[in-house]
C-alpha cells in the first residue's frame, strides 16, 4: 500500500492509498446501493419484470469493479467515505475544504492523479494551458 502526494492550496498532504481489498469492498458497497436505486426507479415507472431483470443483468457486468468507486469518489458523499476509509477519519486540513479539493485527495487514495486527469480533460476540449487554436 503505497502513498500519494497531494497539494492542496499549499498544503502537502501524503494520501495513503486504497488497498485492493478495501476498494473491492467498497465497491461491493455502491454497487449494491446503486442496484436498488435502480429497482426502485423501475418500480416507480411500472417496468415489467422482463426489464427489472434485463437491467439487473447490465448492472451485474460491473460488480466488484474498481470504477464503481472511482465514479463514487467523484460525488462528494463518496469522496468523504474513500477518505474516511484511506486514513481511518477525515483528516483535519480537509475538515474546511473546497469540494474539489476534496474529491482531489479522494482520487488520490483511488490511485488517480487528479492534475493529470483534469489537464487530459482540458486538452480534450482544447482549453489547456499554452495550446493554440488551428484555423
Amino acid at each position: 500500500m503505497g502513498a500519494s502526494v497531494v497539494n492542496v492550496k499549499g498544503s502537502v498532504i501524503s494520501v495513503p492509498s486504497l488497498s485492493v481489498a478495501s476498494m473491492i469492498e467498497m465497491s461491493r458497497v455502491v454497487w449494491e446501493e446503486n442496484r436498488q436505486d435502480i429497482m426502485r426507479d423501475l418500480d416507480d415507472v411500472g417496468a415489467s419484470e422482463q426489464t427489472k431483470l434485463e437491467a439487473l443483468r447490465q448492472h451485474r457486468e460491473i460488480k466488484d469493479q474498481p470504477v464503481n468507486v472511482i465514479r463514487w469518489a467523484l460525488t462528494p458523499p463518496g469522496a468523504l467515505a474513500v477518505i474516511e476509509r484511506a486514513f481511518g477519519s477525515m483528516p483535519e486540513q480537509l475538515k474546511d475544504e473546497t469540494t474539489e479539493s476534496v474529491i482531489k485527495v479522494a482520487m488520490a487514495a483511488c490511485g488517480i492523479d487528479w492534475e493529470e486527469m483534469t489537464s487530459t480533460e482540458k486538452r480534450a476540449e482544447g482549453k489547456a494551458e499554452g495550446d493554440r487554436e488551428i484555423s
